[in-house]
């Protein structure tokens, strides 16, 4: 079932239904060259497809594809994705549904045949194939229609006596009202054969330890009966990840000065990173998960927003607020949405996060004066490995707190300080009402960062110490074209001498299990290509320079 292609297949033989695709393309990574006979099949299928990794998930080795012109890249591009994320390139293509939902269904099945289904889940909010919000149960679906997924994935796991937890995964066609009494139209998408991401909204609403069962069916315990099971209340995931929204979602690894998760009845948190941290470019940039749980999906959706605005994040460019406008979305709370969502709503929703953060943006200059002048650390700001140890256990420390440094109307109300950080919670009176904000003054041998974070947005200035010899070097790349993200060089488009046109892509670069292009930024001459394929390179390294 790890396998899409085979997945597809034993799916067909189940009567389940399947969406229209080839299967079994293999792309030969010295040789990349696409067989004539796939692009036949794929002009019968017609456009859009969406080209995906056989042995893949999470968005990895995944493109549309709009127009026949684009998809032997795709698909060499797809396939070698694929061999870097799961070390195997085969693919299948399929027909792309424009408007479908994502819908999932939790199995739990024993060493002694007995299958059943932990509810459903709603997975349609995603971008660039990967989900970013789920839910259950899944909203919007009629009883028949949840009753015929549910015994199609009980139907499927039989037949391959699966014995564990696992997701059979459906695209729901949207063309069916819910609230007739019609089938809303279904296509077996893929089987998960492990636990999900977003397991933890089902483990919420059915009051079920899945991780626990998966592990007694794995010593052949029996399961109990859990037919009748029945969901209580709602629950929704918000993945946090480590990305730039107002630039195509690029990742944005670098270093966290300070990450603090807000809490309340009815939340929980699971993360991947500490109070301070780094954000590595070698792994996926989801960073952690928030999960909200409540009487009704309404008030799970407003929970979560709430929590997520009042979470502290100063670090790399996230998705913390876009995820919490989505949630307050009105269409997204009202309607069934499908996984075009964010292609209809996202440029709307990052329009008002904009305009959100530039209205906040004078009164974070005021903020960050008064951080300058409060000063950094009193302790030696060398880094060494104390210092290291320190900023692990920081964060349960109270040392420090209630000094009373202010200024100006400012009020440092509680604060903690490691060998080359200072951080806390301040306060200053605006317009006779006291303005809460949390601070960051992070002090190394080269640099100074100063953070303020307060109404959902985090606003820092960084003051480098760097030399003339320095600054001179960095004039002279000014005119290069540079990687946006680190990452590793997969290869390059264009040789030294070529002329290229404003938009030409220059580089394909990996970083964080995708593969992204570097286009240029104006027409001209390729003098020199400065790194080579294989190379690891730096965020704003030089990859290629002007004639």
């Amino acid at each position: 079932m790890a396998s899409k292609d085979v997945a597809r297949n034993l799916a067909k033989k189940s009567n389940v239904p399947v969406n229209t695709a080839i299967e079994g393309i293999e792309v030969d990574a010295d040789n990349p060259a696409l067989d004539p006979a796939i692009i036949d099949q794929a002009k019968n299928i017609g456009f859009p497809l969406l080209v995906k990794a056989a042995w893949g998930g999470g968005g990895k080795g995944m493109r549309r594809v709009d127009r026949l012109e684009d998809l032997e890249e795709s698909v060499i591009r797809c396939a070698s994705e694929a061999r870097s994320s799961f070390g195997n390139g085969l693919l299948l293509i399929e027909r792309y549904l424009t408007s479908p939902r994502h819908i999932e269904i939790q199995v739990l099945a024993g060493k002694h045949g007995n299958v059943y289904v932990i509810g459903d889940r709603d997975c349609s909010v995603q971008r660039r194939h990967q989900k970013i919000i789920e839910e259950a149960p899944a909203p919007f679906i009629n009883d028949q229609t949840r009753k015929a997924m549910h015994q199609a994935s009980i139907e499927l796991a039989k037949s391959v006596s699966y014995d564990s937890t696992g997701t059979v995964e459906f695209m729901l066609d949207q063309s069916v009202d819910h609230t007739s009494d019609k089938l809303q139209s279904f296509f077996f998408l893929e089987m998960n054969t492990r636990l999900q991401v977003e397991h933890p909204v089902t483990e919420e609403v059915y009051g079920i330890d899945l991780v626990r069962w998966q592990l007694k069916v794995a010593a052949g315990e029996a399961l109990p009966d859990f037919s009748e099971i029945k969901p209580k209340g709602h629950s929704v995931e918000a993945r946090l990840y480590a990305e730039d929204t107002l630039n195509n979602y690029l990742p944005s690894p670098g270093p966290i000065r300070s990450f603090i998760p807000a809490h309340a009845p009815g939340i929980r948190w699971e993360v991947g990173i500490d109070t301070i941290d780094e954000v590595s470019p070698k792994f996926d940039p989801m960073i952690a998960k928030c999960i909200a749980t409540a009487a009704n999906r309404e008030l799970a959706c407003n929970k979560l927003a709430q929590t997520l605005m009042k979470t502290v994040f100063c670090g790399p460019e996230n998705n913390i607020q876009f995820l919490q406008k989505i949630l307050l979305n009105e269409e997204f709370v009202n309607n069934p949405v499908g996984t075009n969502f964010l292609d209809i709503h996202g440029e709307q929703i990052i329009s008002k996060l904009t305009a959100e953060r530039s209205a906040s943006e004078p009164h974070s200059k005021e903020l960050l004066k008064w951080l300058k002048e409060l000063g950094g650390p009193s302790t030696d700001s060398k880094i060494n490995n104390l210092a290291k140890a320190t900023q692990r256990i920081f964060s349960k420390s109270t040392a420090n707190a209630g000094k009373s440094d202010h200024a100006g109307g400012f009020k440092v109300i509680s604060q903690h300080e490691t060998l080359e950080q200072r951080m806390g919670q301040a306060t200053k009176t605006c317009e006779s009402k006291e303005v809460f904000f949390h601070f960051v003054i992070h002090k190394s041998f080269s640099s100074s960062e100063y953070w303020v974070y307060f109404n959902g947005w985090a606003f820092n200035d960084k003051i480098i110490d760097a030399s003339l010899d320095e600054y001179l070097h960095q004039a002279e790349d000014s005119d290069a074209i540079m990687a946006p993200v680190p990452g590793k060089i997969m290869s390059f488009k264009v040789s030294e001498d070529d002329e290229v046109e404003k938009g030409q892509v220059i580089v394909i670069l990996e970083s964080m299990k995708m593969e992204f292009e570097v286009k240029a930024s104006r027409s001209g001459k390729v003098a020199k290509l400065n790194v080579s394929v294989g190379d690891q390179v730096k965020a704003g390294e030089s990859l290629a320079s002007w004639g």
